[in-house]
């Protein structure tokens, strides 16, 4: 684990399926809380469309996960469900030998 604060974050995969009418239904199903060091970043403002955006980078430090996969179409939430952090980067510390990942989340405020 790294030093730091530990924050824990609820973790998504997506996941498409089929409904009873034969319609493709789209939603996030939550895997379990992952305990990690939450680092911020940086963060800016983009004006567009006469709207302010904020957008925030974040790392999050994790012990190498070993029941599931990390990848690029997944996502992490706050315990209380008001942000929503998207996967932008993964790097695998410790050389392929399982040890922790570095995980580069992007925040948007709108």
């Amino acid at each position: 684990m790294s030093i730091g604060p530990q924050t824990k974050l609820i973790f998504q995969t997506y996941i498409e399926s089929d409904d009873d009418q034969g319609s493709t239904t789209e939603e996030w199903m939550e895997i379990g809380n992952i305990n990690g060091t939450f680092i911020s970043i940086k963060g800016e403002e983009r004006y567009a469309t006469d709207r302010i955006t904020v957008v925030k980078t974040h790392y999050f430090l994790i012990d190498y996960p070993k029941t599931f996969d990390v990848n690029f179409d997944d996502r992490f939430v706050n315990m209380d469900d008001t942000k929503t952090y998207e996967i932008i980067d993964i790097i695998d510390i410790g050389a392929s030998r399982g040890i922790s990942l570095k995980i580069t989340l992007l925040e948007k405020i709108k």
